[in-house]
């Protein structure tokens, strides 16, 4: 049986997430800002902040994790505190990797984001292209992401869009709604603008 530690394990992707690992036979320990009810033998939810260094040592030296998946993050339109949201996403994810290396921790899963770059492309991004993200989360998130690489922990990243499945539409349940009630839809552009949408992220070991 392999241990995960799930940061943000209380939100929607975590959820989905640890639901998926522990069906697959494995133990998880979440630690998360908000409670977590879910409930299961092979499931440790744990409230607090990854920022707390004296929590994470306790954390870290009780399990003998095989993987993290780092999906924890504040998001700009719940953050009312800018210097906030960028410890949280910054100064935690540096946490997360001192004591993933100082127990020995072989990978890093990280849930990156499609923000790392902010301005108009005529074409599909693609790995090679160079981050340049224009606002406070995008930005957060790509030195997350510097962190981690010069850290020489092994990581994936993945730089996912926004994240949808049943029971969170978010902002898109305006668009469903509209089409459910036929009425017009307000386009950018001519309408053949390509944006990606993730339904769910497979991890991947």
């Amino acid at each position: 049986m392999k241990k995960f530690l799930i940061t943000g394990g209380a939100g929607f992707y975590g959820s989905i997430l640890k639901k998926e690992l522990i069906k697959d036979g494995n133990f998880c320990v979440s630690i998360d800002l908000e409670k977590d009810d879910y409930k299961h033998e092979n499931f440790v939810p744990i409230q607090g902040d990854i920022r707390n260094e004296e929590l994470l040592d306790s954390i870290f030296s009780k399990y003998n994790f095989d993987v993290i998946f780092h999906c924890a993050a504040l998001l700009a339109h719940d953050t009312k505190n800018k210097k906030d949201l960028w410890s949280s996403n910054v100064d935690g994810t540096r946490n997360i990797v001192k004591y993933a290396k100082k127990y020995g921790c072989k990978q890093i899963q990280f849930i990156s984001s499609n923000c790392l770059w902010g301005k108009d492309f005529k074409e599909k991004v693609t790995e090679e292209e160079i981050p340049n993200p224009i606002e406070l989360y995008g930005k957060s998130k790509y030195e997350g992401e510097k962190i981690l690489i010069e850290s020489g922990i092994n990581a994936v990243i993945f730089r996912s869009p926004t994240i949808i499945d049943e029971g969170r539409l978010g902002l898109l349940s305006l668009l469903f709604e509209f089409i459910d009630e036929n009425r017009k839809i307000p386009l950018v552009g001519d309408g053949n603008n390509i944006y990606l949408y993730m339904q769910k992220i497979l991890y991947k070991l």
